[in-house]
């Protein structure tokens, strides 16, 4: 059984209705509960309208009383503090539950969901950030979120998009990142010919650093559409895998295998389950 932070959208493409659908498809039971509410299309963001701390984790305290959970998504969330407060919520309530955190920074419809100032930017709060993602089982960033993340480890400074892009710029920074959660990089906006997935971890049992592409069919780039709500999907699909008690790799390649069939089942931006 999964339960997820996800926000709610005025159609079930993306966000937490889409949550929902893509878990059931792997034969999970979804809960939810919603950190935000936002007002958009799949082609325009306007705003977002927050829900309360004590509200959210009222919810989480009433659910995890009932339901046996065994994995937990967190997608939009509105700053660095939300997120510490329900990461160290959920080990309080659900102490044996493995954390999924999908990296919503800003919504593909444009806008922003994420506060970012420019001190988190420069660095200067990686240690807490450090402590973040300790409490994380998987991060599942795209390339342009990856390469956030390394700024806010301290670990670069601002760079140009063609290397964010690029997969031999961001793998090195990933596996130092993988020394505190295990990193899963959609390919799907990296440079490549084909967009493989990459899973960046710590072998347990040896420590040793470890890297693994994932293909199915390796679909070309041009032949893929682009879906709005895809990184929800991608990130539900990993977490119900999880709360089935297969392994972070078994996870990784059935939402890269899931995800290529999602975004070649229709010519729009909304897939079709």
């Amino acid at each position: 059984m999964c339960f997820k932070y996800c926000w709610t959208r005025p159609y079930w493409r993306a966000g937490l209705l889409a949550d929902i659908k893509a878990m059931h498809q792997q034969d999970v039971y979804g809960l939810g509960i919603i950190s935000c509410n936002t007002i958009q299309t799949d082609k325009h963001f306007d705003r977002a309208a927050w829900v309360k701390l004590d509200f959210i984790e009222a919810s989480l305290k009433t659910l995890s009383g009932r339901f046996a959970i065994k994995a937990v998504k967190i997608g939009a969330v509105k700053n660095r503090q939300m997120l510490f407060i329900l990461l160290t919520a959920i080990q309080q309530y659900l102490p044996s539950a493995q954390i999924v955190w999908d990296p919503v920074f800003n919504p593909t419809a444009g806008g922003h969901f994420f506060e970012l100032t420019k001190t988190e930017l420069a660095g200067k709060n990686a240690v807490n950030w450090k402590a973040i993602l300790s409490k994380c089982a998987l991060v599942t960033p795209n390339a342009g979120e990856a390469a956030t993340l390394c700024r806010l480890l301290g670990l670069t400074k601002a760079s140009d998009l063609s290397k964010e892009r690029s997969l031999d710029y961001l793998a090195p920074l990933l596996q130092q990142i993988s020394l505190f959660t295990a990193i899963l990089l959609k390919g799907g906006h990296l440079a490549q010919t084909t967009p493989d997935d990459w899973l960046f971890y710590y072998e347990p049992g040896t420590n040793q650093a470890r890297q693994a592409c994932l293909k199915t069919n390796a679909v070309a780039r041009d032949v893929t559409s682009k879906k709005h709500g895809s990184g929800c999907v991608h990130s539900s699909i990993v977490t119900a895998q999880l709360a089935q008690g297969n392994t972070l790799q078994v996870a990784a390649y059935a939402a890269k295998a899931y995800m290529e069939s999602f975004l070649n089942s229709s010519q729009g931006l909304l897939g079709v389950h």
